[in-house]
């Protein structure tokens, strides 16, 4: 991977991130979505994951996993702001586990979001299913960001290398 231009690790982690996103919208097969799960809960740990072209992805594949755990037991979803495990039989715990494991690897890294529409989302996602944010999170942009000359938000990880690092290894 060490001769791959940034471009090209971002182009193949677009098209791993598809991959686990269509693993996660079937959870009809169980083993698939919760490796999945576990593999991108591995990737989403590491803040070089959250470099400006990832977090669309990750949002998504958030929102991917929420609602097709919504197919299995939409009861578990039936207030919003809380996820009710009471109603989980034993045998789908496994998916609903996978899936909190996946949700707070991003949480924890929540300020390295720094598109406000896509924060907004995030957190307005996070909120639906009744996840606490860590301390000190609000809506305002990551002490971190710095604006490019393009006027974009950036946390910096835009440099072959530092993209290189976030790629994923599955």
């Amino acid at each position: 991977m060490s001769g791959k231009s940034a471009a090209d690790l971002i182009q193949s982690n677009s098209q791993i991130y598809r991959v686990h996103s269509r693993r996660l919208a079937n959870p009809a097969d169980a083993d698939i979505f919760i490796n999945s799960a576990r593999r991108l809960t591995t990737f989403f740990s590491d803040p070089r994951a959250y470099y400006a072209e990832a977090q669309q992805p990750i949002v998504d594949i958030l929102e991917v996993a929420h609602n097709s755990l919504k197919t299995v037991l939409p009861s578990v979803f039936s207030r919003p702001g809380f996820l009710d495990r009471s109603v989980i039989p034993a045998e789908k715990a496994p998916l609903f586990d996978a899936f909190d494991k996946l949700v707070n690897s991003v949480t924890l890294h929540v300020s390295l979001f720094n598109n406000k529409p896509l924060r907004d989302r995030l957190l307005s996602f996070l909120s639906s299913i009744g996840v606490a944010l860590p301390p000190g999170t609000t809506n305002a942009m990551s002490p971190h960001t710095t604006i490019q000359n393009s006027g974009t938000p950036s946390t910096g990880l835009n440099t072959a290398r530092q993209i290189q690092m976030a790629c994923l290894r599955l």
